[in-house]
């Protein structure tokens, strides 16, 4: 090691002024490079990056706080319908109340695996969103699918649901 060192040095030594000039400049901006990109950079990007994600997070748990108590009512419903034992015979009997109460005419209601599907014919559309709105923060009723279509001569709309307790 010492050797090659040594004969570096004798290298350097028959260089001219000015030849060891430019290597000693070049030197200099090799250093001043790889300071920079090898560790300035990342460390200002890694800061941005870190000052954005903060940003981020709180933004986050200020909606958190300002919608802590519907979230907690909504987590409470969900709870309460899964250790209730939600069964499809119960959400087919809570979606037929509950349509009746509304004025929805149910034309097919057919229970399934994962909920019950729904056939609604002819009904006013804010009616359907008012009826599924009240299934939802309610009863804990999900929407899965949802195909809604347009009757001619304002005779509303028609609509096939798919309707899920929660966790299933």
């Amino acid at each position: 090691m010492t050797s090659l060192i040594r004969q570096w040095r004798q290298r350097l030594a028959t260089l001219g002024v000015r030849d060891r000039q430019v290597l000693a400049l070049l030197a200099v901006f090799l250093t001043v490079a790889m300071v920079y990109f090898g560790l300035w950079q990342p460390v200002a990007r890694n800061y941005s990056n870190g000052k954005a994600l903060l940003s981020e997070n709180r933004a986050l748990a200020a909606w958190l706080r300002d919608n802590e108590a519907p979230l907690r009512r909504a987590g409470q419903r969900a709870a309460k319908v899964a250790t209730d034992g939600g069964t499809d015979q119960s959400l087919v009997a809570m979606v037929s109340a509950s349509a009746g109460g509304n004025q929805i005419a149910i034309a097919r209601l057919e229970p399934n695996d994962s909920g019950v599907r729904v056939w609604i014919d002819a009904t006013d559309f804010s009616r359907l969103i008012h009826w599924l709105n009240t299934l939802s923060t309610e009863h804990g009723v999900a929407v899965h699918e949802a195909v809604i279509e347009r009757l001619a001569a304002d005779r509303g709309i028609s609509a096939r649901l798919q309707l899920n307790l929660p966790g299933k």
